[in-house]
């Protein structure tokens, strides 16, 4: 009996040895899946709130129960590649149209009301530069083409015809319509950022976001706002 008690032993060792790395590891694959997501930030762009190589942590539960607000700092797939992950603030919202002016972004809202979006986290380095005006489409808006550039309701250009494979689908009778809310980024450092004013498929959909960057913990913890 005592042969088959040390056996018993040893192999009870081995899986009390065993289960807490077992579930350790479980936790860190569902946290990575369903609440985290982790990246190192390769370029400038975002200076001086994240700077190149810095480590974030973002949120994938952020959205979960809302939709993203102007000026969050989300993870997303690059909407012109979505094998790379980028990371960008939110400045223009669905049914907006934004317009840069000498670096400084404007938004008109669905009402007609223009305002000065929130310069206070944009690197020290003066803003250059006119672009626009951009308008972004909301979901279940109606887009329409000539074959070679897409068509917002209210007439403004939103893209090539490409748009329309990438933000819309057929409805029953034969138009084009916006599967999801879009959204306009851009990065803190807006004299060195590759974002929403210079990418062919210029919005980031909803569905593409991974989730609100919280903060960065390497090289040294701190909470992004």
């Amino acid at each position: 009996g005592s042969k088959k008690n040390k056996k018993k032993s040893k192999l009870q060792e081995t899986i009390d040895f065993l289960l807490p790395i077992i579930i350790a590891v479980i936790v860190a694959v569902l946290l990575k899946m369903f609440v985290f997501a982790n990246a190192v930030v390769p370029t400038g762009s975002m200076m001086n709130t994240i700077n190149e190589q810095d480590r974030i942590i973002a949120s994938r539960l952020a959205y979960i129960s809302e939709s993203p607000q102007r000026y969050d700092i989300v993870l997303f797939y690059y909407p012109d590649d979505e094998s790379q992950i980028f990371v960008k603030r939110i400045i223009g919202m669905p049914g907006e149209t934004l317009e840069v002016i000498d670096g400084i972004a404007y938004v008109t809202d669905k009402d007609g009301n223009v305002s000065q979006t929130d310069q206070s986290f944009v690197t020290n380095e003066v803003p250059t530069g006119n672009y626009g005006p951009y308008y972004i489409p909301e979901k279940g808006e109606t887009i329409t083409t000539d074959g070679v550039n897409c068509y917002a309701e209210n007439g403004m250009r939103v893209g090539s015809a490409e748009f329309l494979s990438k933000y819309c689908e057929p409805n029953d009778s034969g138009e084009y319509v916006v599967t999801e809310n879009l959204y306009f980024c851009m990065g803190d450092n807006r004299n060195r950022s590759h974002d929403s004013r210079f990418w062919d498929n210029a919005y980031v959909k909803e569905s593409k976001i991974l989730g609100e960057a919280k903060f960065k913990y390497y090289p040294e913890f701190e909470t992004l706002k």
